[in-house]
């Protein structure tokens, strides 16, 4: 017992300063990174909510901290045998070099936001190309004071290093072999403050979003965190990917494909200026809706509602995936075929959304979630879209928070039905169902799914529980007094594999159901079979309301009866475009057409609008 008292003493002995080393490294990071969050504000001559971007700015501070604590850990443990000499000297070495790169990164940003208005990503690294160019375009006064300024930053801070650690490091002695493997586990743990907590999200800008005002937003975006995400994410974005027609076919086939009469669009409302709510349905595949040729009994409630109202039975989802289908919704814009623009802050910054132009013509605005809205980014985009407010999981009670997702539909759909009695008209809101996604949980009281069950009987299960809950909430929002002047629009975020486990680039798989409902709409039910997308909800709800929708350059009118049908979607590597007689699947590696080649019609429509979507996309 003695021999192992005395072993623990001799670890706590040795691990000591090195534990007081790594805290104090961990403190003087946190300092750093909040120091030149402060920069930041003043630079911009704004400290408008300082305290909030401080406050969520420091999750972000720790994940960025969190890399270099596991770097230094890993130093720590293969140093081991060696003294202190040897550790005041690495570290002395590393944190200059840090310091030094990240503080040319910080005043970079503070000048370059002036002008841009989103914090530095893998921009300015294309201009590296042409250094000349660069330079010429930054005046040598402003160039002078910047490099002061960065030179400033690596002197006092190292200063404050030197102060803060040295004293610890240069008590630091020979350790045992036990010392990296403690080292070691500290290094692991680091996984946490990287990830940015036990979350399903990890972190991501968005996650430290916090406010309506996009500049309070930025302001808690760690630079070096934003920057080092953005480089890394940019690659498979930017890339272009080849095209099968030139430019001047582009111009004149997208011009076509789009052209409708002016003011050709069948009114359907009987108020200008109705309130607004999109219900944006979790991976419901119109192969399991009635009103869409799904047999499968799983949408009654839906299927009676589509009598009341027009149902629109040929949209095709723009992507496979929630994160792109949310963009298609609210900006009109289409999906990319490998990832999705809504982690690229600085590019959805300059979509335009129907939230952000109907905010602008008096709406207020308001979405509502029952998951985590951090999660691929979505927050972040929600309040460049100008929605005032966000309510999410954690202002739902614990005990309705029994998902892995979070609070299912039945508690959100109850939260909206309560704030619109209360909200200023005219209002959007739009509400996110989360249920029927994996892993396709439902409320206790249901029970568990049958034994045996397959995991497409408990998808449907979930769309069939979604159903009831719509059902439900339509209606009590028929005895409210707000229903005759609100439109209701429900239509799904993407498509589904089941049922019938549809391969990744068949059209069926994109297939989704929309409907419009509610007492602004004129009592002419009927169907709409007009091939279209998610896309096109932009120019077809603004029409209605009679504002402008010329920036949505990728959305028509579906309830004009000159504008073309046909649909654009992607999935990976690939894309679809579906027209009223036939379909191209399109596999951008091989450069080829899946299955049977379509018209020449439509080979050509495909790619004169996905050329036109690549030119805008990189123009962004």
């Amino acid at each position: 017992m003695h021999i192992f008292a005395m072993l623990f003493n001799q670890c706590i002995a040795e691990m000591k300063h090195r534990a007081i080393f790594l805290c104090k490294y961990l403190f003087f990071w946190m300092l750093y990174y909040s120091a030149v969050r402060l920069l930041f504000m003043l630079y911009q001559h704004s400290l408008a909510e300082a305290g909030g971007a401080m406050v969520h700015g420091w999750h972000m501070d720790l994940s960025m901290a969190g890399y270099i604590m596991l770097l230094a850990s890993l130093l720590l443990a293969l140093m081991w045998p060696l003294g202190a000499h040897w550790h005041m000297r690495v570290f002395r070495w590393l944190t200059l070099a840090l310091i030094a790169a990240q503080s040319v990164v910080v005043v970079v940003d503070l000048e370059l936001y002036r002008h841009w208005g989103y914090r530095i990503d893998a921009t300015p690294l294309l201009y590296l190309r042409s250094p000349k160019e660069a330079m010429a375009s930054t005046p040598l006064g402003m160039a002078i004071a910047l490099i002061a300024l960065a030179a400033a930053m690596v002197w006092g801070f190292f200063v404050i290093y030197k102060h803060l650690c040295n004293s610890n490091l240069n008590q630091i002695q020979r350790g045992r072999w036990w010392v990296m493997s403690v080292l070691l586990l500290v290094a692991g743990c680091m996984v946490l403050p990287i990830r940015g907590g036990l979350g399903i999200a990890p972190m991501n800008p968005g996650k430290v979003y916090f406010s309506s005002r996009m500049y309070s937003n930025h302001a808690a975006l760690n630079v070096m965190w934003n920057f080092i995400y953005a480089c890394t994410m940019s690659g498979d974005l930017d890339r272009r990917l080849p095209d099968t027609v030139s430019p001047e076919e582009a111009e004149a086939g997208f011009a076509q494909l789009m052209h409708t009469q002016p003011s050709s669009t069948l009114p359907l409302l009987r108020t200008q200026r109705p309130n607004v709510v999109v219900l944006l349905l979790e991976s419901f595949t119109a192969k399991a809706v009635g009103f869409c040729g799904g047999a499968l009994g799983c949408t009654p409630c839906i299927d009676t509602l589509a009598h009341e109202g027009l149902a629109y039975t040929r949209l095709y989802a723009a992507g496979d995936r929630s994160d792109k289908g949310i963009v298609a919704v609210l900006t009109g814009f289409p999906a990319q075929p490998k990832n999705s623009v809504i982690k690229y802050p600085s590019k959805t910054a300059r979509l335009p959304s129907i939230s952000k132009t109907l905010a602008q013509h008096g709406y207020s605005t308001a979405f509502y979630y029952g998951g985590d809205p951090t999660f691929a980014n979505i927050q972040g985009f929600l309040y460049q879209c100008h929605f005032d407010r966000i309510v999410a999981h954690e202002q739902f009670p614990k005990e309705q928070r029994n998902s892995k997702w979070g609070a299912h539909d039945e508690y959100v759909l109850a939260r909206l039905l309560a704030e619109m009695d209360t909200a200023r008209s005219p209002f959007f809101k739009m509400l996110f169902t989360l249920t029927s996604h994996e892993p396709f949980e439902l409320p206790r009281r249901y029970g568990p799914p049958r034994p045996n069950s397959s995991e497409e009987e408990r998808f449907l299960r979930t769309v069939h529980y979604a159903d009831s809950c719509i059902g439900w909430f339509m209606e009590q929002a028929k005895q409210r007094s707000w229903y005759d002047s609100t439109l209701f629009v429900l239509i799904a975020d993407h498509g589904h594999p089941m049922p019938m486990n549809d391969d990744a680039h068949m059209a069926r798989r994109f297939h989704i159901p929309m409907l419009w409902l509610g007492g602004a709409l004129r009592p002419t039910p009927g169907i709409n079979a007009k091939v279209g997308g998610p896309i096109d909800l932009a120019a077809t709800l603004l029409a209605q309301l009679g504002l402008p929708h010329e920036e949505f350059i990728f959305s028509k009118d579906l309830n004009c009866p000159t504008s073309r049908e046909f649909a654009f979607y992607t999935f990976n590597n690939g894309y679809g475009f579906v027209g009223p007689a036939d379909t191209l699947m399109f596999d951008l590696t091989s450069q080829r057409a899946i299955g049977t080649p379509p018209s020449e019609a439509s080979i050509h429509g495909a790619g004169c609008f996905f050329r036109t979507y690549q030119d805008y996309h990189h123009g962004l």
